[in-house]
């Protein structure tokens, strides 16, 4: 079973195949990866992506975007 992320309202592996598909990340989910990434509460396969997805981000294959108010991450 796949863990969800604590600071994600969706799975990791949804969010890996967003940004896949777009090449984009917004910023906020960005800082939740790092976030997660330094609890240290990720099992091994999770782990990974999220390397994966930062690795790509410095790559630049993956572009970080302002935060545009969604159903997903609103603010109010």
């Amino acid at each position: 079973m796949q863990a969800q992320l604590s600071l994600f309202s969706y799975s990791l592996s949804e969010l890996f195949a967003k940004v896949s598909k777009s090449g984009k990340i917004s910023f906020i989910e960005y800082c939740k990866l790092m976030a997660n990434l330094q609890e240290g509460v990720l099992n091994e396969e999770d782990y990974r992506s999220v390397r994966r997805l930062l690795h790509a981000v410095r790559r630049g294959w993956v572009e970080v975007v302002a935060c545009v108010a969604t159903t997903e991450n609103q603010f109010f």
